[in-house]
């Protein structure tokens, strides 16, 4: 599909835009520029656009455009530039010079300032940094997974051991306490460094570590913590430094002992508190500060060096970096913790959901949570992975609010959106991947596609069959094998699982159930990307 206009050729995948290229800067390639030397800068831009355009001649004054590469091709030409010459280099500074020689007197004056590039550096020596990439260490990370087995099977040991199951209710503060533990043996609590690392270090392997033991144990047992003060006094242990009153509802916390929230601050489920960038061959922890009475919305994400001043509101799905401060009609509210009347509301609404006959929830815990007087869901409903459906949303004000969320018939919520409260959707509404629905768009016709943050709708509608699709997809014929299926491997596993322990010593059956319980995940997941694959093809 080709775009009028466009200074490139005809392979441009569809929905990327055009670019604003200067026809009127672009040169000859008969140009006499052509029997100029090259300097080490263009060699190396000229090895770049080569690997990208997957062309090995090309001409320094000859424009992008011409030398037969589509728009993927020049994205992926600047993402090699910013690893191995500057950082700085974005796509308007590419599309405003569209030659190699153009670029490399753009880009010089960048490499000056930044001491960061030596334009008399040879081409051979660049040659050799970019061929002397960090391989990570094989044996390091072979015992770190080790480690992280046996600290899980563990307290299974000492359960057949002494044949005491009381053992079993100290796993939670077992594996809590490791990570603190670890954390103290390996780092100095507080430690931050601002300078970058080299990956694979000893250095990063320490952060590696303590995170793979923050996503298996603490990701789990901290779940049923959240917003209390025991998550606050654990997230203390840590390093981190938390003022009271502050509500914290999520674990996606990449250095604990960097991060700092002030006094009565709100944090919503699935924020991203990211304390880790990349940068070529090197990475960097930052710390992430947020100050008091402050309230950042569900799945923002704060990433890189975040300075987050006093009574600072986060709209929800925001990508947040560098300094905020709080906008001049900010409300100022001291209080900010939940009252008897409204915790008291909340459990009574825990009754009476309305949900119909043909719905499909891909987690179901997520129904669970919500308060469910206030969840209506009609017939047809499907939801995939990751779906949010928000109980609660902070405002602007600092007050809390609940509302009902309507759900029409036959409603297909993507992978990763979110429905925050007061959101009513009408018939036959298919809700994209990682999309914001809110209460603005209560307004929207029937059979309709939402897209965007926040959700807009797109010129295209759902066919008038989905409907015949999802009675094909229930019927009882499927339902019935499906759940004999289910049944079967069930009382299959059980009697394999039951078998193993009775036959062979308890370490040798733990490894050997570890064993197999990675390889059925391994070949089923494996199975249903083939499936979805086989599926996507044939549509």
């Amino acid at each position: 599909m080709g775009f009028p206009g466009f200074p490139w050729d005809f392979r441009i995948p569809m929905g990327l835009p055009e670019f604003p290229w200067d026809w009127q800067s672009w040169q000859s390639a008969d140009s006499p520029l052509d029997l100029m030397p090259l300097t080490p800068l263009e060699e190396h831009l000229k090895r770049i656009f080569g690997k990208a355009f997957n062309s090995e001649s090309l001409n320094t004054n000859t424009p992008f455009g011409q030398l037969g590469g589509t728009s993927l091709d020049a994205m992926r030409a600047l993402a090699l530039i910013r690893q191995e010459i500057c950082a700085k280099v974005d796509a308007g500074l590419l599309f405003a010079n569209p030659s190699i020689r153009q670029l490399a007197q753009a880009i010089e004056p960048l490499l000056v300032t930044d001491n960061n590039f030596s334009v008399t550096t040879t081409a051979p020596q660049w040659v050799q940094e970019n061929q002397d990439h960090l391989m990570p260490s094989l044996c390091i990370e072979a015992l770190g997974i080790i480690l992280l087995i046996c600290q899980w099977l563990f307290p299974n040991w000492l359960v057949f051991h002494f044949n005491a199951l009381i053992i079993l209710l100290v796993v939670p503060i077992f594996h809590l306490s490791l990570y603190v533990i670890c954390q103290r043996l390996l780092l100095q609590l507080g430690e931050a460094t601002n300078n970058a690392e080299r990956l694979y270090s000893w250095y990063y392997y320490r952060w590696w570590f303590l995170n793979s033991l923050w996503s298996t144990n603490n990701s789990y047992w901290s779940k049923h913590l959240f917003g209390t003060p025991f998550y606050n006094s654990y997230l203390r242990l840590c390093g981190a430094k938390i003022e009271c009153h502050a509500h914290i509802y999520t674990t996606l916390i990449d250095a604990p002992w960097l991060l700092e929230v002030g006094d009565s601050s709100f944090i919503d489920e699935a924020v991203v508190l990211s304390n880790l960038s990349y940068q070529d061959q090197t990475y960097q922890l930052h710390r992430i500060c947020i100050g008091s009475y402050c309230s950042i919305n569900t799945r923002s994400v704060l990433y890189e060096d975040v300075i987050i001043k006093d009574n600072v509101y986060v709209k929800p799905m925001s990508a947040i970096t560098g300094i905020i401060t709080a906008s001049k009609d900010q409300i100022f509210i001291k209080e900010r913790s939940f009252s008897l009347r409204q915790s008291l509301f909340q459990s009574a609404c825990l009754l009476y959901a309305h949900v119909e006959d043909d719905v499909k929830f891909a987690e179901f815990h997520q129904i669970v949570r919500f308060p469910s007087n206030l969840l209506y869901i009609e017939r047809g409903v499907t939801t995939f992975g990751g779906v949010i459906l928000a109980s609660f949303k902070m405002t602007k004000e600092g007050l809390y609010c609940l509302d009902e969320i309507h759900l029409g018939s036959n409603t297909n919520l993507g992978n990763g959106c979110t429905i925050m409260p007061a959101t009513r959707l009408p018939l036959k509404i298919i809700v994209g991947s990682l999309t914001l629905v809110t209460r603005k768009t209560a307004n929207v016709e029937n059979n309709c596609v939402l897209l965007g943050i926040p959700a807009r709708k797109m010129p295209f509608q759902v066919p008038d069959d989905i409907s015949a699709a999802n009675d094909l997809l229930s019927s009882d014929s499927v339902s019935i094998c499906t759940m004999l299926f289910t049944c079967l491997c069930f009382f299959i596993s059980k009697y394999i699982l039951v078998t193993l322990y009775l036959l062979l010593p308890t370490a040798t059956a733990l490894f050997i159930h570890a064993i197999l319980c990675c390889a059925v995940y391994y070949c089923w997941t494996s199975f249903i990307k083939k499936t979805l694959t086989i599926h996507t093809y044939r549509s």
